[in-house]
């Protein structure tokens, strides 16, 4: 077969992933799996990180760290923006949460990528270009393409960002 793929730009490669065999992609409760995260980095689960767990499992749509911070702040519990911050990059390097970038990298948000009982698939998205709107779209469609495009070129997909950013027609 001859190779149809063409290199227009050159980035540095991705870390590697665990197999989704591994125990880093069990179905364990994320608490479980950010407390044995944490414990292989010699960090405690102290009081506030695990505030910032309850309430970023709590979101079921795009969330931003300034909102978590406003989350804990509003139910009475102490955690300043630096740790808000810095937890979240633990979730993230944890497998529980991926950034997510809009609008070159303008916009960043945050997407649970785990339930608590485990992973789930990652969101796509249309963006309002007028309004601003993110609306998370479920498009089965997009997997099942992004799957056979890899099979054709010889890849395997690990992971994928979908966005669409549209104009609302005039007839709608």
């Amino acid at each position: 077969m001859a190779d149809q793929t063409k290199t227009v730009l050159k980035l540095d490669p991705l870390p590697r992933l665990p197999d989704k065999q591994g125990p880093d992609r069990s179905v364990a409760p994320a608490c479980a799996t950010f407390r044995s995260f944490l414990r292989r980095r010699g960090l405690k689960f102290t009081r506030e990180r695990a505030a910032i767990l309850d309430t970023v499992l709590r979101r079921e749509t795009l969330f931003h760290a300034d909102g978590v911070a406003e989350d804990l702040r509003q139910a009475g519990l102490s955690g300043s923006r630096a740790t808000v911050y810095r937890t979240l990059g633990h979730l993230q390097e944890a497998g529980l949460i991926r950034q997510i970038t809009f609008d070159g990298g303008r916009h960043g948000f945050f997407e649970r990528v785990a339930d608590p009982s485990g992973p789930r698939e990652p969101g796509d998205y249309l963006i309002d270009a007028e309004s601003g709107d993110v609306v998370r779209v479920d498009a089965p469609e997009l997997r099942e393409a992004r799957d056979a495009l890899c099979r054709r070129l010889g890849f395997e997909p690990i992971r994928h960002q979908f966005h669409v950013f549209a104009r609302r027609r005039e007839d709608a």
